[in-house]
């Protein structure tokens, strides 16, 4: 018997069936393999998207005739049928197909017969393109040079040749989503961007609350006098010192109001106590008559070094 005489099988292990399911071409009665899927994303920042290697293991199973005489490959590409139904090849701008590893010239699969064994094994992969379209592709393996063969899966030529045919129909499927980085930045941003409105909108007048009276008025030794509005501020502090806060410390705590004189020889700071209260928190060289200045009420603050009497009054 010739070369041109023999019998060619295209099989897929046993192992592939139960790894794969099927399921039968409505129109050419061939079973379909599932090739797989990839996911593709677009990239952002230093996370580039990797392509996924679909890989499958095809088994060519040849005659004797074919082992001995063989000397042209047989040569496989992969087709999809177009919207008016025919059979065109599938462009190398969708997809890029390795052959054991390598990538496969032009996108064809080229097989010979191993000298030594009736069956080549060769482990094909697919590469989707990041511009092929995500959805799920049927793709049908066609010959493109039969290498001299006569017969294969028991097709003549005329069968195998027809251009509806095909050896061998698989489906993959390139399934678009997110950017793992940017699904992570975007679900941080909106945490921090949660914490960020919850802590201006209520948990920093938890932490700092602010005073619910109007004004802090202080009298003495003359010609001194100064009125402060201190409503929704946080603090207060008199200092002779220049006023230090930040317009960030402001936005996140809440306003100081500062009263800067020279008559102040050490900080005096008052806070928020209730709706119609203060406390004076931190007095250091000086003398008070409370710690706590009721709204309408009128209390003296005494440098205990120069003597000299300050009257304090909330409204």
């Amino acid at each position: 018997m010739s070369a041109k005489q023999f019998i060619l099988s295209l099989l897929v292990p046993a192992a592939l069936f139960c790894a794969c399911s099927e399921k039968e071409d409505s129109i050419s009665g061939t079973p379909i393999a599932q090739w797989g899927k990839t996911r593709y994303y677009d990239d952002f920042a230093w996370k580039k998207w990797k392509p996924d290697t679909l890989k499958q293991t095809l088994v060519f199973e040849f005659n004797d005739d074919a082992v001995k005489h063989m000397e042209q490959p047989l040569e496989l590409a992969l087709y999809k049928k177009s919207s008016s139904g025919k059979m065109v090849r599938v462009k190398d701008t969708e997809i890029r197909l390795f052959v054991d590893g390598k990538a496969a010239d032009n996108n064809v699969l080229r097989v010979l017969p191993d000298k030594n064994n009736d069956e080549t094994a060769v482990e094909v992969g697919i590469v989707f393109d990041p511009t092929a379209e995500n959805k799920v592709h049927h793709w049908f393996f066609k010959p493109v040079s039969t290498g001299g063969l006569e017969r294969i899966n028991d097709l003549n030529e005329e069968q195998f040749g027809d251009e509806s045919s095909s050896l061998y129909d698989i489906q993959a499927e390139k399934m678009k989503v997110p950017n793992p980085l940017a699904t992570g930045t975007t679900i941080l941003g909106i945490i921090l961007l949660a914490a960020l409105v919850l802590w201006l909108a209520v948990l920093q007048f938890i932490v700092y609350p602010r005073f619910s009276v109007r004004s802090l008025t202080l009298m003495g030794p003359e010609p001194y006098l100064s009125r402060k509005t201190i409503r929704r501020a946080r603090q207060v502090v008199l200092t002779s010192k220049r006023p230090s806060q930040s317009m960030i410390n402001q936005l996140f705590t809440g306003k100081i109001v500062y009263e800067v004189n020279e008559l102040w020889t050490s900080d005096i700071v008052i806070i928020p106590r209730d709706r119609r209260s203060v406390r004076i928190s931190q007095k250091r060289g000086y003398l008070t008559d409370a710690n706590r200045l009721m709204l309408g009420q009128e209390y003296m603050i005494q440098n205990e070094s120069t003597k000299t009497k300050t009257t304090i009054k909330i409204q």
